[in-house]
């Protein structure tokens, strides 16, 4: 005859609570911009975003760029690997003149006697859980 064999399975909910944010790197490539003359540069924005709960949100990346001149400011998505990994390209002026906020004209003023522009660009992602990390580089512009 055969042996009959009984199991009991026993079931538990665990919940995990995430509330720590991931870790963001970034760097720029060039992070200076030269030579100072007017033209608009491709800045390759890259780094990693770790996260030691849930993981990484792949689809939450996003960056802000701010310009001490408050000319070019642009703001977009990215897109985050498996990995972690990311990396994107902004287009930022080689450029020292101001805009005269004044002038209808949208003519440039010269102010060749301002030594320094920087670029400040801030990523931010998401892990699973909806908690936010960022990161910031800086990009300047330097008679």
């Amino acid at each position: 005859m055969g042996r009959k064999v009984g199991a009991v399975v026993w079931a538990r909910a665990v919940t995990y609570f995430d509330a720590v944010p991931p870790v963001l790197t970034a760097s720029a490539n060039p992070n200076r911009l030269v030579p100072v003359n007017g033209k608009k540069v491709a800045v390759t924005v890259s780094g990693q975003v770790t996260d030691i709960g849930l993981g990484v949100r792949t689809d939450s990346g996003t960056f802000k760029v701010q310009d001490s001149f408050k000319q070019i400011e642009p703001t977009g998505i990215f897109g985050i690997a498996p990995d972690g990994t990311y990396s994107f390209v902004i287009q930022l002026a080689a450029d020292l003149k101001q805009k005269d906020k004044g002038n209808n004209n949208d003519e440039a003023t010269g102010n060749e006697d301002q030594l320094l522009r920087l670029y400040t660009i801030t990523v931010r992602a998401q892990d699973k859980a909806g908690n936010e990390g960022s990161a910031t580089v800086l990009v300047g512009v330097k008679q």
